[in-house]
């Protein structure tokens, strides 16, 4: 098995930061998952030549030292048009899980499962028919109790902060859930009044999701009705 990589998060798309990423890629290849932050919506430009591009000599694809592919081609990930503002080196994983293990009667689910899902990060949970996923999602959600480890969303541990961990914590199901019945403004105004959100915060909520458009109008738009059910996953996980 391969050695986990560390992460390495560079502030700063341009000459400096790219040569820092070329050195770590150069003395170590392989050893960092490194991922690059840029205020600029663009890859890595040359800005000795940006005076050319000023006067109309040049565009900025003409001075573009590292195009998307370089990038891609070496496994960095840019987050172009993000300026950092701050950084909490003390700020808690999304999801910590460690050394949970889990058994049902003489068979064990889980052996000393560790697992880290850094905050705005996007990962995925792969195995075979019985490797137990559906156990640690159970465990870390807490349709089922875990005897052994500890399982923290935001830094609250689940079993002895049950409220405050799940709080913070969305579930979108595999099977549909909404009610097609109902709206989908009056599907998140019933799911937010379950979680204790007033009408006020989930009208902010709205306007940050992607459906803020299809649920302004009451009424005017049902999940799974009028051939829109493609719209079905993104009201599930702004329900969530």
């Amino acid at each position: 098995m391969s050695a986990k990589k560390q992460r390495l998060v560079v502030v700063g798309n341009g000459m400096i930061g790219m040569r820092t990423v070329e050195e770590a890629l150069k003395r170590a290849p392989g050893r960092y998952d490194i991922t690059v932050f840029g205020a600029e919506p663009h890859p890595n430009y040359n800005r000795i030549l940006l005076s050319s591009v000023l006067a109309g000599e040049k565009t900025l694809e003409d001075i573009v030292s590292h195009p998307l592919a370089w990038y891609a081609e070496r496994g960095v990930t840019l987050v172009a048009g993000d300026p950092v503002e701050a950084i909490d080196p003390a700020a808690p994983a999304a999801l910590s899980v460690r050394a949970v293990s889990h058994s049902f009667a003489a068979r064990k689910a889980l052996d000393a499962v560790d697992l880290d899902v850094p905050a705005g990060s996007f990962t995925a949970l792969l195995g075979l028919n019985g490797a137990g996923k559906t156990t640690l999602v159970s465990l870390i959600t807490r349709l089922h109790d875990s005897h052994s480890g500890s399982i923290r969303v935001l830094g609250f541990d689940v079993r002895r902060e049950s409220a405050a961990a799940l709080s913070r914590l969305g579930v979108v199901f595999q099977a549909r859930t909404l009610d097609l019945d109902l709206s989908l403004r009056e599907n998140l105004l019933y799911h937010a009044a379950l979680h204790g959100i007033g009408r006020r915060a989930l009208s902010v909520m709205v306007t940050r999701s992607a459906m803020s458009r299809k649920v302004q109008t009451p009424g005017r738009f049902r999940p799974g009705r009028g051939g829109a059910s493609g719209f079905d996953p993104v009201a599930r996980i702004s329900r969530s």
